[in-house]
């Protein structure tokens, strides 16, 4: 860096030159004085701002009678300030994104970053819950940050959940320390969309600062899944049962799936096969089961005949592609 001098004269006194230092981040933004020092003193009295134009630097100076400066440097840049023979050193690691920003802080102030300003959840059913989303709150600042409130506010803020791990005042995130928010989507209103905000009241500049909250409710419909989706017996001797087999049906939608009548085993060879018991059975007639639960289909193989067999298990149900089926098959031998 090398530093340009200027010479003034005053009533016919020649003044010391004055030093412009180096900038590494380019001019100072409107409004921000340029960076000056003289021989006699550094400017006194002015407020610390963090500025973030295009390329991030930050411009600051003190507010107390100790004559800091304004200076500006990159972000994760270390620079340092000789003060009446004092060096004054100062790192930040600035995690404010592409925000542009113009806030007004303390060297001494807590400063907060949030790690996402809007969260997305998609579609949801009604009455169902989303998968979380995260917020993680750091106290950037070099004290304490006193939060007094974090909740959801908005026209839709019933539709969505928050709990979280942060100290509520008088309890205080201490500088450079961390907290999770925990946001899940649950829609209860029926609409095109649902918004509304994460909001955090703190003592800190900038406060309250909002997470803005989306999602896209659905109408609850039921589901199912069948596992496995075929059943091979391999060889059976004639008159005796095998081994039972389980099916495993779920309800993988959102609401009560009804179970119409009775599962059944159809086809050809439907005599050669038998539905069994078992601890958790899906019901023998007509029911329900509610959503993301499950239940069992017991099945065996009796063969009556020598040959290949084959069959399907039948479910009749109010879920999308009903009847389901569950194809069997099996080869019946001579003892």
């Amino acid at each position: 860096m090398n530093p340009t001098s200027t010479t003034s004269v005053t009533r016919g006194r020649r003044e010391p030159p004055e030093t412009r230092d180096h900038d590494p981040c380019g001019p100072s933004p409107a409004g921000v004085p340029p960076i000056r020092r003289s021989e006699g003193g550094l400017r006194r009295r002015e407020p610390l701002f963090l500025f973030m134009p295009a390329r991030p630097c930050l411009y600051a100076s003190d507010d107390n009678n100790t004559g800091v400066r304004r200076f500006g440097f990159p972000v994760n840049r270390r620079c340092s300030v000789k003060i009446s023979g004092q060096r004054v050193a100062l790192v930040l690691i600035l995690l404010l994104g592409a925000l542009r920003c113009s806030i007004p802080v303390h060297a001494s102030d807590p400063l907060v970053t949030l790690s996402a300003m809007e969260l997305k959840f998609g579609t949801q059913a009604l009455g169902t819950s989303s998968s979380p989303q995260m917020v993680v709150l750091t106290n950037i600042g070099q004290a304490d940050l006193a939060i007094t409130s974090i909740g959801i506010t908005g026209e839709n803020s019933s539709d969505f959940l928050e709990t979280n791990n942060c100290p509520m005042q008088p309890a205080v995130l201490p500088a450079g320390a961390s907290c999770a928010i925990r946001l899940v989507f649950h829609p209860r209103t029926s609409a095109t969309e649902l918004t509304a905000a994460l909001t955090v009241s703190d003592n800190a500049s900038g406060s309250p600062r909002n997470v803005a909250l989306r999602g896209l409710p659905s109408i609850a419909v039921p589901g199912i899944t069948l596992s496995p989706v075929s059943v091979s017996f391999g060889s059976q001797a004639i008159g005796t049962a095998s081994v039972p087999h389980a099916i495993l049906l779920t309800n993988s939608g959102s609401a009560i799936l009804n179970i119409n009548s009775a599962i059944s085993i159809a086809g050809a060879d439907a005599g050669e096969f038998h539905i069994g018991k078992s601890a958790n059975a899906c019901p023998e007639g007509s029911g329900q089961l509610p959503a993301r639960a499950s239940c069992e289909i017991t099945v065996l193989f009796t063969p009556t005949s020598a040959g290949s067999k084959s069959a399907q298990v039948v479910i009749v149900d109010d879920a999308a592609g009903s009847p389901h089926v569950v194809t069997l098959s099996g080869t019946a031998v001579t003892p």
